[in-house]
């Protein structure tokens, strides 16, 4: 089987490391080029035009958020302006956050933080805020170093703690089941099939 050149954009490492662990477990050989990241949306958001032009002569994978977009169609129609998706633009969307496909290997996710399963969201995609949800999922953990590189300091404004990418970056890569999450993430779903039904 031959290999598929693949370039990824990406909001930030955390939505990378999401897409490379997901680019191991599909049924096909995929060859990453370009790593395209700039730390949030507005970066994928400005420039997707031009990545829809560019992926006449390679394929790109486009990762972002829902957040509070009423669904994916109306958010891929309003940042492309109009222009027609090009079918080498595998461009996806976790509903509403990747942190809700992180939740949506339950077991897992109970196991490596330490709360207990029945608390973990069983359709995390319903979620509207799975951020959140995680954070206070990991304020009951029993590992307090968990707890305090993911939940934000009494007082603090920050929205996660200060170390909040390190221990779920972990998760990512040793622990969280592509394949198991699929069955309770419909987004995650989605773009696995996508990536498995691609021809370039």
């Amino acid at each position: 089987m031959s290999s598929t050149p693949i370039n990824l954009v990406y909001e930030d490492v955390l939505r990378g490391a999401v897409l490379d662990k997901i680019l191991a477990h599909v049924e096909a050989d995929y060859v990453v080029g370009l790593r395209l990241s700039k730390n949030g949306f507005g970066y994928i958001k400005k420039n997707i035009r031009g990545f829809n032009k560019a992926a006449q002569g390679s394929p790109y994978l486009v990762l972002t958020d829902l957040d509070q977009t009423d669904c994916p169609i109306t958010l891929i129609q309003d940042w492309l302006g109009g222009q027609p998706k090009h079918p080498n633009l595998l461009f996806r969307i976790a509903v509403r956050e990747v942190e809700s496909w992180l939740l949506a290997d339950r077991r897992a996710f109970s196991d490596f933080f330490a709360v207990d399963l029945a608390k973990v969201p069983q359709n995390p995609d319903l979620v509207d805020d799975p951020k959140r949800d995680l954070i206070n999922l990991v304020r009951t953990s029993k590992q307090k170093d968990l707890r305090q590189a993911i939940v934000p300091e009494q007082g603090s404004t920050a929205k996660v703690g200060k170390d909040y990418n390190a221990p779920l970056l972990k998760f990512i890569s040793q622990p969280w089941r592509v394949r198991e999450a699929m069955n309770q993430s419909k987004s995650l779903q989605r773009t696995v099939f996508a990536l498995e039904a691609f021809q370039f």
